[in-house]
């Protein structure tokens, strides 16, 4: 139960089907790394609807646990999510927290020798293409996510939304060349992941804020979050705003 709470009431169209939903929420301004667990359960919900209706016109979700190609790709995530990240590291134990920290320190002495940490902390500046050869360049390296134990996601829980929303219904053996023509993403009932990287942009901004996943944690560790504190309600009613001119 939340103290101080508010109930965000909203009517929303996935497909062809109207959903209503009622929101709990703090009455008290937050930060929106306090949101997150919301826009997970949004998320988990609209890849729900995603998954029906491809199930409907007679396909289904090819990903199964021990499939991790899409663990080495370039993975894009809000800048809350690098402080969830990061205070999720830090709430482990000891020896597991060392072992996480080892592999992104791993991970960017091999992006250092290799140029592209510039590229990554500018990839929210750089045109479609710039953004496709450095994804292409990444994936090359096969640098595991730091997250992943024996080929399976070990923050499963609290992956981003970007990792939630990643689902195919081609061959698995497809993904491990993401840039073919071969790959059939499930197309999305509303990309939470998209509207929270713009959840600190005005409305009508077509600007947004993703962090590398690969860097996340060492950036949020360095600049302390100091994003606006605001209205839930007036957090969300932004995002299904954004969520109405882009959802099926």
């Amino acid at each position: 139960m939340l103290m101080d709470a508010t109930t965000f009431s909203v009517e929303f169209k996935v497909f062809d089907e109207q959903i209503k939903a009622e929101i709990p929420l703090s009455a008290e301004p937050i930060r929106s790394i306090e949101l997150l667990p919301i826009l997970q359960q949004l998320s988990d919900s609209f890849v729900e609807f995603s998954i029906k209706k491809i199930n409907q016109d007679g396909k289904s979700i090819t990903c199964k646990s021990g499939c991790a190609a899409c663990c080495r790709q370039l993975v894009r995530i809000t800048e809350s999510e690098s402080y969830l990240l990061y205070e999720l590291i830090e709430t482990m134990p000891k020896k597991r927290r060392n072992a996480i920290w080892q592999r992104f320190d791993d991970a960017i002495e091999i992006l250092e020798e290799l140029g592209l940490i510039e590229p990554l902390e500018d990839i929210n500046d750089m045109s479609s293409e710039e953004n496709q050869d450095l994804d292409e360049k990444y994936f090359n390296l096969k640098i595991p996510c730091p997250f992943l134990e024996k080929e399976t996601c070990s923050i499963y829980h609290n992956r981003p939304l970007a990792c939630r929303e990643y689902l195919v219904t081609s061959s698995a053996d497809n993904c491990s060349n993401p840039f073919q023509e071969t790959i059939e993403r499930v197309p999305l009932a509303g990309g939470i992941s998209v509207v929270a990287a713009q959840i600190d942009e005005p409305l009508h901004s077509g600007y947004v804020r993703y962090v590398p996943l690969i860097l996340a944690p060492i950036l949020a560790e360095e600049s302390p979050d100091e994003s606006q504190v605001r209205i839930a309600s007036e957090m969300l009613t932004v995002m299904f705003e954004r969520l109405r001119t882009t959802a099926i």
